[in-house]
Formats: C-alpha cells, structure tokens, sequence
C-alpha cells in the first residue's frame, strides 16, 4: 500500500500494537526548539494559541505537582522533535492512565488560567498543552513508538472519525479538552 496516502486497516492497527505501545502520527521536526518556536509564533501572531505565561502557568505546575516529569519536560521543550496533533491509538492500559495524567495536570493549570483574555477562536489553549504533554508522557514512560502517515482525505482534513470508530475511548477527547 501507498503508505502516505491509504488509511490504517484495522488489522493493521492490531498488529502494531502487538509490537508497540502506542501509535501516533509521523514525528516533525522543527527548526528551532519547541520553547523557541512557541515563543517564535507568538511574537509573529500572539493573538494565536496559548500565551507565554500559560506556558510558565503549565511549567510551575509541572514543578509543583508533578516533578517526576520535570526533567522530561525540559528535554521535550528544549528539542526539535515533537508529536502534533492530538492523534493517538493505543491500548486502555495505556490510554486510562495517560488520560487520568493529563487531565489532572490540564485541571490545575485551568484554575490559573483566564480563558476571557483569549478570543473565542482561540480557547484551545489546553489542546496545545496536551500536545506538548503527549510528548512528555511518551518519554517519560520510554513507550514503543510507532509512527505513522496522517492520512488526508480530499478536502485536507485529518480522518479523525476513522481512529474514533477503531477506538471508542478517544471519541470524546477534543470535547473533553475543550471543556476542561
């Protein structure tokens, strides 16, 4: 199969996670760190994504609550390298606890964030942290990785609904995020 272009069989998926812990889609790699390039992004447009200081608001609570994961923090903020999206499949022994993770540490950082001083279109401030937050839990926790193409269909858009009818669990998460 044309690997850039056909979607994930279920068979496929299964077999993957035979082998890996957790499927995710192809790696990117940026030009600068993360911590620059986020910093890069919101001098060019700081209407756009979380500002600075919910960074160093996600950062502290990091610190404070959950310093086992400080280290890996650091080294995923200072790398090139990053998993985007919000796109992720693996095994609920894996997935529960992640979820449990990430939520705990979205819910703390959400108290000290004021979501008025963001635009409407804008709010998705804890989507981006819990992209920088995969990468953390992912390395912090050594998973097998397995990585593949993110398939587009015609109109340019992610097949999100393909992974949530494989995979129940994750059907409610941007909901889940956005509502945090």
């Amino acid at each position: 199969r044309d690997l850039k272009y056909e979607k994930l069989t279920k068979t496929e998926i299964i077999n993957d996670l035979k082998d890996y812990d957790i499927i995710l889609p192809q790696k990117s790699i940026l030009n600068r760190t993360i911590h620059n390039t986020v910093k890069h992004r919101l001098t060019i447009t700081p209407e756009y994504g979380p500002k600075i200081e919910d960074y160093d608001k996600l950062t502290k609570v990091i610190i404070e609550k959950f310093p086992e994961y400080y280290d890996v923090y650091i080294d995923v903020m200072h790398g090139k390298e990053a998993y985007e999206n919000n796109m992720f499949i693996w095994s609920s022994r894996f997935s529960d606890r992640y979820l449990e993770w990430l939520f705990e540490v979205l819910n703390i950082v959400r108290s000290e964030v004021d979501l008025n001083t963001y635009a409407p279109d804008n709010k998705r401030v804890f989507g981006f942290m819990s992209e920088l937050l995969l990468n953390v839990y992912a390395k912090k926790h050594e998973l097998k990785i397995k990585e593949h193409y993110l398939y587009c269909s015609e109109r340019k858009f992610p097949i999100v609904h393909i992974i949530e009818r494989r995979c129940p669990r994750l059907r409610n998460i941007e909901y889940r995020l956005a509502n945090l």
